[in-house]
């Protein structure tokens, strides 16, 4: 629930794993979980053949797993709370936008993909440069 804005974290795909182990079993409402939490993995593991709509379905998909979950655990939190109701600032977003342009052009660069321009200055150049 806390890591449902946060879909490539961590703590979100271990939580994700842990569903199998956690709803094991027989019990109807056990396997009404597992079988929202198998339709989400199916959605999640198939590349789309475009984007558009793709991470829009997979929140619908993942609200619905949470729900279930939730009644389960005696929690009443509607679909349409699930899916809005977080607080997620732009910055946020944007600080792992940036790591991730970042990590991305330094890959690119140890792997031969980019070339770093260097430029050489004489030793007055690099005096003025400083001012």
């Amino acid at each position: 629930m806390a890591t449902r804005f946060e879909r490539l974290s961590r703590d979100h795909v271990i939580a994700l794993n842990m569903i199998d182990v956690d709803f094991y079993g027989n019990k109807p409402r056990n396997k009404a979980i597992l079988d929202a939490w198998h339709i989400y993995l199916d959605h999640l593991t198939n590349s789309p053949a475009t984007t558009a709509g793709w991470a829009e379905k997979g929140m619908g998909l993942l609200a619905d797993l949470l729900h279930l979950m939730g009644i389960f655990l005696g929690y009443e939190f509607d679909k349409v709370h699930l899916q809005r109701a977080c607080y997620s600032p732009v910055a946020q977003a944007d600080l792992e936008k940036d790591q991730d342009a970042i990590r991305k052009g330094v890959v690119k660069l140890l792997s031969d993909q980019y070339v770093l321009p260097v430029k050489v200055l004489t030793t007055a150049e690099a005096a003025i440069s400083k001012k």
